[in-house]
């Protein structure tokens, strides 16, 4: 696969969100017989809270509830810098930067996505 721009963009709203909300859901199973009206709602609420700015060498990716209280969930790199290839995931330092120790996972590599949670790139 051809690893630029728009088959970046494609692979987080596509691939990266749905690992995140199949986190988010398998963290928050029901218990058998238990009503899962608010888990349901809670659930949607979190898939539609995600988002992705993009800036110039990173993606940052947002979640937040009710469209409020923003937190950055990761960092995926746009362009190659650091030592980083297009599509790998940081974890986020910060509103602004991702820590930039080590890559969490790359949103092309199947394999490597479960090291990211709904929580973050930890």
């Amino acid at each position: 696969m051809d690893r630029n721009e728009t088959t970046l963009i494609e692979a987080i709203e596509t691939t990266y969100f749905q690992h995140l909300v199949s986190s988010y859901e398998g963290w928050s199973k029901p218990k058998p017989g238990e009503d899962t009206t608010i888990r349901d709602q809670m659930l949607k609420e979190f898939a539609e809270g995600l988002s992705f700015k993009k800036g110039r060498n990173y993606i940052k990716i947002i979640s937040s509830r009710n469209g409020g209280n923003k937190t950055v969930h990761s960092f995926i790199v746009l362009k190659p810098t650091k030592g980083y290839e297009i599509g790998d995931i940081l974890k986020a330092a910060g509103w602004n930067a991702p820590a930039t120790n080590f890559k969490r996972g790359n949103v092309f590599e199947l394999w490597s996505l479960p090291a990211v949670t709904w929580t973050g790139a930890g």
